[in-house]
């Protein structure tokens, strides 16, 4: 997250208990939600681990650098691509909406999640981390070096979320989707050098909307 380890902390304890009640929520309406449920604890966590990040460049401990990033890194490079679509797929499991694509996202899902954490595992111990515009830039051009290569794999993240929930033949999903995309325009308009950083924040701040769409569907189940 942007500005400091006290901010990221702050966030991630708001976060944790927004996404416990998220959990009970689904819990009472059943399987179908429980994909959806668990991203504000999801992204509570990996806030945390951007707080480790921050503590690390702020007083020159290296290991937490590293090990924060990774975590962060893990959630955004790998979790987020599979479990985006995969929690579309729980919550349509009769219905089965986009059929083979769904499918196909779910697959790439786990493809990309794989070839954009590998180099991140392999730079264990040297991830190349900075501060720009007071945000948290992950150098992943060292990581990733070849510039088209980068664009295509960008791209093709952005389908799976993006498409994924677009897919779902629930207004609220598709209402998310919607935010996620117009928050992923933003941060590449405004603060393309953190955009890591800054998307996930907003996706996390959009999490929170969770709560306000199963809210009603657990009072309606219990009626």
């Amino acid at each position: 997250m942007c500005f400091s380890a006290t901010a990221s902390f702050t966030f991630a304890a708001a976060l944790a208990p927004a996404g416990i009640v998220c959990v009970r929520y689904a819990h009472a309406l059943g399987a179908s939600w429980m994909g959806f449920a668990v991203f504000p604890l999801a992204f509570a966590v990996q806030q945390a681990m951007e707080g480790l990040v921050w503590l690390g460049l702020d007083h020159g401990r290296p290991l937490l650098i590293d090990w924060g990033a990774a975590g962060f890194l893990f959630f955004s490079h790998l979790f987020w691509p599979i479990a985006v679509p995969v929690a579309v797929h729980l919550f349509h499991r009769e219905e089965n909406p986009g059929g083979t694509i769904l499918a196909a996202l779910m697959a790439a899902g786990v493809a990309l999640g794989m070839v954009l954490f590998v180099p991140v595992v392999a730079s264990l111990g040297n991830i190349p981390v900075s501060t720009q515009t007071g945000s948290i830039s992950y150098h992943l051009p060292q990581l990733l070096p070849r510039e088209g290569v980068r664009l295509a794999l960008k791209l093709t993240y952005v389908g799976i979320i993006v498409g994924a929930l677009g897919l779902s033949s629930d207004r609220s999903i598709q209402g998310f989707g919607a935010l996620i995309a117009l928050s992923l325009v933003a941060t590449e308009l405004w603060f393309p050098a953190a955009f890591i950083s800054v998307w996930c924040y907003f996706a996390a701040v959009l999490s929170l909307c969770l709560v306000a769409v199963l809210a009603p569907e657990a009072r309606t189940c219990a009626t």
